[in-house]
């Protein structure tokens, strides 16, 4: 399972109140979502890249989506950064 604990050990802590919460990034967010892929989760993904764009670690998606999805689903992923 070394996707899920990247994703563990990939995540941001957010102060909420007096806690502080670990939350998943963006980019791992979309990954979950791309594995999916459904249709809500693939909008989903058109609207956080659009939302975050510029913000995202599009390195990490690319180093991840070589490690996990075949050479479709990584050029369909490419289509949706430059949407």
């Amino acid at each position: 399972m070394p996707r899920q604990n990247e994703i563990l050990n990939h995540t941001q802590v957010a102060p909420i109140g007096n806690c502080k919460i670990p939350i998943s990034t963006v980019e791992d967010m979309i990954l979950l979502k791309w594995v999916f892929h459904r249709a809500l989760d693939l909008q989903d993904n058109r609207d956080i890249l659009w939302v975050q764009e510029g913000k995202f670690d599009s390195d990490y998606l690319r180093a991840w989506s070589l490690k996990t999805h075949d050479e479709a689903a990584r050029h369909e992923l490419e289509l949706q950064f430059n949407e």
